[in-house]
């Protein structure tokens, strides 16, 4: 791993800000969802009633109107805090009049292998003692929830803490570092050279094998799409790589999901037609649909709520873990961060998360701003905006945002730059 990277080309780059991941994500994964469910069952119809998603009208306005308090508490501690300033896009510039590379001292270079040191060894130690198992059985018997749930209370704690923080965190970091460093010294990503870059997409492959389960497997595609789209971007090319990238979390998510229930026997047309529910059912409506039916409508404004008592972040400092074929696993039911907010503590849970979301993207967005330079501002701005999404996908009050949280926080003072370049 070089201590320098070095940039020829001259180049622009784009890295969203925290501001605008944040805003984006529960605009459309609560805020727009919740209003369709409310709206449209409040007239009388029963367009998603095939689906078996029909939550009652009230609760489903509820969770509109509590995602929009969310959503304006978030934004009004982030534009006082931050001064009344924020930013959508970060620009960063690379021209012949500018220094075209970057040095790392010796401590940081030595913090990126052992970076990548720990998680080819945490993914390694998880494939050998649970993953292998599972992946055995593909195929076999199992019966298809029996299969789905292997690897879920049967693996300990420790392995579950050593794979998340690999391959939430630490790969697709270290992913989007290489292929900018590669892409812009005049590389292709694809070269027998690139030996180290191999290595990750081996160990993050074996990190997704090792679970089936579909989150990392699209925190992957997004990893590659992430600087690609970024990167000199242009109008065709984004047409183009967005097309593809669509396409290709489609058909790989449809099959991952057959691979999850050992189902090993499919045709296309169901592949397409799985698709096309994961991305309409799956992606944009059920987070909306979960929140409501396992958050608002089981804790209503006048009932009591849960105050912590199940939270597995709790397993980090002694608590009992909940299983997920736990009595008790619908209090732990991945319901988005607002709804997992309200039913630990209605409204006061949701002001506190949305203060904490809030405190997490100003610090993000004042490393990519003063501190951060390439490949590091888009390699932080992806790691922020996967940790957004878990908040739509997962719950905050979560060992997984823990670790996002953790790194998010910290990893400006140990890559932080004194120069600007914005």
């Amino acid at each position: 791993m070089s201590r320098k990277y070095q940039f020829h080309n001259k180049f622009i780059a784009f890295a969203p800000s925290a501001f605008l991941s944040f805003n984006l994500t529960i605009f459309v994964f609560f805020i727009i969802p919740s209003g369709i469910f409310g709206f449209d069952l409040a007239g009388g119809s029963q367009l998603f009633s095939d689906w078996g998603l029909t939550p009652s009208p009230l609760t489903s306005i509820l969770s509109l109107k509590v995602s929009i308090y969310f959503l304006l508490i978030f934004n009004i501690i982030y534009i006082l805090v931050s001064s009344g300033r924020f930013i959508l896009l970060f620009k960063i510039r690379r021209t012949a009049s500018k220094p075209t590379a970057f040095s790392m001292n010796e401590f940081q270079v030595r913090l990126l292998r052992l970076f990548w040191i720990y998680s080819a060894f945490s993914v390694s130690i998880y494939f050998f003692l649970s993953g292998y198992q599972k992946l055995s059985l593909l195929g076999s018997g199992v019966d298809a929830w029996d299969y789905r749930m292997i690897g879920f209370d049967d693996t300990p704690v420790i392995l579950k803490i050593l794979l998340e923080t690999s391959r939430r965190v630490l790969l697709p970091f270290l992913l989007i570092t290489e292929i900018i460093r590669i892409k812009y010294n005049d590389g292709r990503l694809f070269s027998i050279e690139n030996k180290y870059f191999f290595l990750l997409i081996f160990v993050t492959l074996i990190s997704i094998a090792s679970t089936l389960d579909r989150g990392p497997l699209l925190v992957f595609i997004m990893a590659f799409l992430f600087p690609l789209l970024l990167l000199n971007p242009d109008i065709s090319r984004f047409i183009k790589v967005s097309s593809a990238g669509l396409i290709t979390i489609g058909l790989l998510a449809s099959i991952v999901t057959y691979l999850q229930y050992n189902v090993t026997l499919f045709s296309f047309d169901q592949i397409i037609l799985s698709a096309f529910q994961f991305f309409l059912q799956r992606v944009f409506l059920d987070p909306s649909f979960t929140a409501i039916s396992l958050g608002f409508d089981l804790f209503p404004p006048d009932g009591e709520f849960l105050n912590f008592r199940f939270s597995r972040i709790g397993v980090l400092f002694g608590a009992e873990y909940v299983g997920t074929e736990s009595s008790d696993s619908i209090f732990v039911a991945p319901v988005g961060a607002i709804a997992d907010a309200w039913r630990n503590y209605s409204y006061a849970g949701v002001s506190l998360t949305a203060i904490l979301n809030a405190l997490i993207a100003i610090r993000v967005d004042r490393y990519i701003k003063h501190r951060s330079t390439l490949p590091f501002s888009l390699s932080i701005s992806f790691v922020y905006f996967s940790f957004a999404l878990f908040q739509v996908f997962g719950v905050f009050y979560s060992m997984g945002a823990f670790f996002q949280i953790f790194f998010l926080l910290f990893f400006p003072i140990l890559f932080k730059n004194r120069r600007s370049w914005y």
